[in-house]
């Protein structure tokens, strides 16, 4: 085992930021593999930030090297109070804060389903309820909005992706993400410097989804006014030519 090698990148992971990624890294190591992972997760001012740290093993040296990592942003989920098909968001959000999502599907031995208790199966009753509720939001689009926002904010990373049925696109638009990559003798971005960089890659997907967003408002605007525009200074470039 390259102890050395080993004790380099912990320092290199500690100066990044991510040393508490590195609480792994040994174990991984001893396998010997041709490469693999390490993942790391964090709040920051209450956004969500992953990391997915890449490593490669140089047979060479008998050592392996930090290739990359990839980080993600998930801002603050928050959605506003309105009724949708006679559901309250803010009261369907409350229910969903007040569950204890991370272990239900925990098994406990000292409980065992009985028909005639339900204290049994209350639990399950009232999820069962909630689930029908983010159903009943669904039926609309503005719904579904919300429902994606409340599954997001309480089921993601928890639950089994085959049991919340978040599908990707949902996950896509409620975050950012970026690949940084390591470049030997040089410094590498650091978690505060992704963080910011992130943050702004953030605001710029807003940005743009509010300009989308007045485009279908307004018609006549966006590209189709552009390209108005330019047919316009192409006729006066025209008539200049033939004058």
């Amino acid at each position: 085992m390259n102890i050395a090698n080993i004790n380099a990148l912990m320092g290199l992971m500690q100066s990044l930021g991510l040393q508490q990624a590195s609480k792994h890294l040994l174990r991984k190591i001893v396998f010997k593999p041709e490469s693999f992972t390490l993942q790391h997760k964090m709040e920051k001012d209450k956004e969500l930030l992953s990391f997915h740290l890449y490593f490669e093993r140089d047979s060479n040296l008998n050592a392996y090297n930090l290739m990359y990592y990839d980080a993600s942003l998930r801002p603050a989920l928050s959605i506003d109070e309105q009724t949708i098909n006679s559901i309250n968001t803010r009261e369907l959000e409350k229910r969903m804060s007040e569950t204890d999502w991370k272990s239900f599907f925990t098994v406990d031995a000292a409980i065992s389903f009985n028909k005639d208790d339900k204290a049994t199966w209350a639990k399950e009753e009232n999820i069962e309820a909630i689930v029908a509720d983010l159903q009943s939001l669904e039926q609309t689009e503005e719904g579904k909005v919300a429902a994606a926002v409340l599954k997001l904010k309480y089921w993601d990373e928890v639950l089994p992706a085959d049991v919340t049925g978040i599908p990707a696109s949902v996950r896509s638009r409620g975050e950012v993400s970026q690949k940084f990559y390591l470049f030997n003798g040089q410094a590498g971005i650091s978690v505060d410097e992704a963080y910011r960089f992130l943050q702004n890659r953030w605001m710029e997907k807003q940005l743009l989804a509010k300009r989308k967003e007045t485009e279908k408002e307004e018609p006549g605007t966006g590209s189709s006014k552009t390209t108005t525009k330019r047919s316009q200074a192409g006729r006066k470039t025209t008539k200049k030519a033939l004058a």
